[in-house]
């Protein structure tokens, strides 16, 4: 029996689950029960994640609760190890072969991607815009940290996205949008580098979040949940709290969420950036470009991905492609 043959049962979990449903990212397998979800990690190595080995899966679902415990403390359980005994498996540590982070369930209706489809109220937008920009606010920041707003730390991600897109032009991004995406971001540091430097001065490079989706809130009537932070590299996690909200704000304008981005941005805004010059909103649309760019390029990771089926791969590839579209929008709003 396959790991993932036994992880498909929901009799096979300590919980004795009635119902499962199974997502896949790049990166993980995530098997969400009635009450509880547990992830495991994919031994796969993109460059700036290695999760190659059950020592480093280990590692990082061990990481990967300690950074959450800052928005979402009491959702995360903790790591449960998996074990093969002779043709089967079981949760214990008697021979552990993979490790998974255990979760609890929040409710589906009230993930933020789910809520916003049947309507959500303009207090709750602001609460999640309010939480976002306290956080931001709150967030630890010291030298480290700070050098890795630097525009040579910058351009350590942007140099590593456009060398590891290269293999998808002409099948999600063509050619030309590569090349005048590339040439722009480039030109963008070089015009506007004193920016980056009062970024710094300001001390606005923070330990943010990293992967401030849509999927990734929950909204509850006494809290706003935020969890999935990223564990695996500080660098795409220690960096400008414009950079971690253009995420969000990028996403909601990709699924047509115009009026709510624009309560989100206006909120936030208002208490993380009080004087808002034309070269923060220049930078705003980098981030964004950014941010799409990204989006396109790890959803173009999964058209190698032997665990998705040929029709899965073909929606993959039309997501991917309208990334890099609304990357090429928002760098050309820089120019």
């Amino acid at each position: 029996m396959e790991l993932i043959d036994f992880l498909s049962n929901p009799l096979n979990y300590p919980e004795k689950s009635k119902s499962l449903k199974i997502i896949q990212t790049h990166i993980s397998f995530i098997f969400i029960l009635d009450e509880y979800v547990y992830k495991i990690k994919k031994p796969v190595n993109f460059g700036f994640l290695d999760f190659t080995t059950l020592e480093k899966r280990k590692y990082y679902s061990l990481k990967e609760i300690e950074v959450n415990k800052k928005l979402a403390k009491d959702i995360y359980i903790g790591v449960f190890p998996i074990s093969r005994i002779n043709d089967n498996f079981e949760f214990s540590d008697r021979n552990p072969v993979e490790y998974a982070v255990k979760m609890k369930r929040l409710p589906d209706e009230l993930i933020f991607s789910n809520l916003i489809k049947s309507g959500i109220r303009e207090k709750d937008l602001i609460r999640i815009s309010s939480k976002i920009a306290n956080f931001h606010n709150e967030a630890e920041v010291n030298e480290e940290i700070l050098s890795m707003g630097e525009i040579e730390k910058i351009k350590i991600n942007t140099d590593e996205n456009f060398e590891q897109t290269e293999k998808y032009k002409g099948i999600t991004i063509s050619e030309k949008d590569y090349e005048f995406i590339k040439r722009n971001v480039n030109k963008f540091y070089e015009k506007y580098e004193k920016i980056f430097k009062e970024r710094i001065e300001n001390k606005k490079i923070k330990d943010c979040h990293g992967d401030l989706r849509m999927e990734h809130i929950c909204v509850l009537k006494d809290d706003i949940v935020i969890f999935d932070a990223i564990e695996f590299n500080e660098r795409f996690r220690y960096h400008d709290i414009l950079n971690d909200i253009a995420f969000l704000i990028m996403e909601m304008e990709y699924e047509g969420y115009k009026k709510e981005k624009e309560i989100i941005e206006r909120e936030w805004f208002k208490i993380c950036e009080k004087e808002i010059k034309e070269e923060i909103i220049k930078l705003y649309y980098f981030y964004l470009s950014y941010r799409s760019f990204v989006r396109g390029k790890v959803t173009s990771f999964l058209l190698s991905d032997p665990y998705i089926n040929y029709e899965e791969k073909e929606k993959i590839k039309n997501k991917a492609k309208k990334f890099f579209e609304l990357s090429r929008e928002y760098i050309l709003r820089v120019k």
